[in-house]
């Protein structure tokens, strides 16, 4: 009985190798053009984080670089 159950599992799994090898299809155009965009979307949807960070901040030092050059300007009068 317990030659039979190994037998039946090797069995399967021979199949089951068989049909994954037997299905083999190659990429189509449309195939490789829907990766590339999914690869795009990704690679746009980590950079825009990054993009909208360090924006913030060349933003932020340049507003406060241009308080403090602006209140160094000005002369006082005798």
């Amino acid at each position: 009985m317990k030659n039979d159950i190994l037998l039946l599992r090797w069995w399967r799994s021979e199949q089951e190798l068989n049909l994954a090898t037997s299905n083999k299809k190659s990429m189509t155009a449309s195939d490789i053009t829907l990766l590339a965009r999914k690869i795009l979307v990704g690679i746009i949807v980590t950079l825009v984080p990054f993009l909208i960070l360090f924006g913030g901040l060349w933003l932020t030092k340049n507003v406060l670089n241009k308080n403090r050059h602006e209140g160094s300007s000005v002369q006082t009068t005798k």
